[in-house]
């Protein structure tokens, strides 16, 4: 999410010129999602795209599921509470990827490209981060599973 809401950022700072600082939206991307939302629908709005995703409520219901993620996390701090907050931590996250899929098309249709086709391959660069985030997600279990046993 935070290298997403980057490049989206930084796409729309190259293209409008606005000083705006990528980095630090991509960083409380939950607080900016609403705005980056907004500027692709007046994208959409201004170029005459249709294209029905509801922004505002996608958004917020976005938010929603991270302040959620957050309240579960921090309520439910018992070791034998991890699996169930893992479990709901899975959940939110998918929940908000379905909801970020929607939000990629608008943006895609804003960029003359609705199928996406000129950011379909994966680079290397692609794997490598992939390959550290899962190393990463590893690295927090086990130490979740050391810690407990």
């Amino acid at each position: 999410m935070v290298y997403w809401s980057y490049r989206n950022w930084a796409s729309y700072k190259a293209v409008t010129g606005v000083q705006i600082t990528p980095v630090m939206r991509a960083a409380l991307w939950p607080f900016f999602i609403l705005p980056l939302f907004e500027v692709v629908q007046n994208g959409l709005d201004r170029t005459e795209r249709c294209y029905f995703w509801q922004p505002e409520t996608r958004g917020l219901l976005i938010m929603l599921l991270v302040m959620f993620s957050v309240l579960v996390s921090t309520l439910f701090t018992r070791p034998s509470d991890a699996v169930y907050v893992l479990f709901t931590n899975a959940v939110l996250i998918a929940g908000c990827c379905a909801m970020l899929v929607a939000a990629q098309r608008a943006i895609n249709i804003l960029a003359g490209d609705p199928q996406g086709s000129v950011n379909k391959a994966l680079s290397y660069a692609n794997f490598a981060w992939m390959v550290a985030g899962t190393l990463l997600m590893a690295i927090v279990a086990y130490m979740e599973c050391t810690i407990q046993g």
